[in-house]
């Protein structure tokens, strides 16, 4: 049997944009508000595939309660440290927060169009997401959940209004010791 563990954030918040995915909650006018400091994290234990339908690495022992909530506490770091560099515009800062593969899919003029981006490449990317946060008024979204996929993946949900957006707005990808923003299809 495959075990999903999903972390239910209570009181949990986030950023907008920095996917692909992330277009659909600013086009959409999300807003939420920053967590207090001390996020709380509930595991939930089911049965069956995982949200996104991947099965946990078969060499990798399920994360441990602990390890949920270090891990969960580290990607909450890095989705407060994206939130800063887009108030501040801080290109550089922020693609250091980014996998490989995902800044350079999103380095491509044809990937973004794709995906329905007007930018050319990374940079004008962020400022795009910088200036459609500004335009929609949108300061952070607030996080509903985050499953780990994996010990090396999570899937970060959102609120949008009153109910949680049906698809991950946000995918992170252990890199070494620490979690960076990545695609879907990153970690498997």
């Amino acid at each position: 049997m495959i075990m999903k563990y999903a972390i239910v954030l209570l009181l949990g918040t986030l950023f907008a944009g920095g996917c692909a995915s992330g277009k659909h909650a600013l086009e959409n006018g999300a807003q939420g508000e920053r967590a207090p400091s001390g996020v709380t994290a509930k595991l939930e234990e089911t049965v069956g595939a995982t949200a996104a339908g991947l099965p946990q690495e078969a060499d990798k022992p399920p994360l441990t309660q602990s390890e949920i909530e270090q891990n969960t506490e580290s990607i909450l770091d890095v989705i407060n440290s994206l939130e800063e560099c887009y108030e501040t515009g801080d290109f550089e800062k922020w693609r250091g927060y980014l996998t490989p593969r995902y800044s350079e899919m999103h380095d491509d003029a044809v990937y973004l169009r794709a995906e329905g981006w007007n930018a050319d490449d990374l940079r004008s990317f962020f400022k795009l997401l910088i200036k459609t946060r500004k335009r929609g008024s949108i300061t952070t979204l607030s996080v509903s959940r985050i499953d780990f996929v994996s010990s090396n993946k999570a899937l970060v949900y959102v609120i949008l209004g009153e109910s949680e957006f049906p698809e991950p707005q946000h995918t992170f990808i252990r890199v070494g010791d620490r979690w960076s923003k990545g695609l879907q299809d990153e970690g498997e």
